[in-house]
């Protein structure tokens, strides 16, 4: 019989218990830990709730540009004034947008 799974707090007070653990438990744990971070960064951020979004879809922005009727270099030009609503920020230079917001977007125009 195995020895009972530590949780993360377990974890978090004594570190040496991650070495008996298999490697596909440590990745649940650092996934499950990284989770927990993100949701606490966004709300000492100000951000709406990763659950706000939740079952939004992020387009590519040829995606996008075919969905609001425009070109991409159109859009790519607007990221940051007239379409930066919808664009999902996601820490790399790549831009990503909101299928939610682009259709509401759409509906208001």
């Amino acid at each position: 019989m195995s020895a009972p799974t530590p949780s993360l707090d377990a974890i978090a007070a004594a570190p040496e218990l991650a070495r008996e653990l298999p490697r596909e438990q440590i990745v649940q744990f650092q996934l499950r830990a990284l989770a927990v971070a993100m949701a606490c960064g966004a709300v000492l951020l100000g951000e709406p709730s990763i659950e706000a979004d939740a079952g939004d879809v992020t387009l590519t922005t040829d995606a996008a540009a075919a969905l609001l009727g425009i070109s991409t270099s159109t859009l790519r030009h607007g990221a940051s004034t007239t379409y930066k609503g919808l664009r999902i920020e996601n820490g790399t230079r790549k831009l990503g947008w909101s299928k939610r917001r682009l259709e509401r977007f759409m509906k208001r125009r």
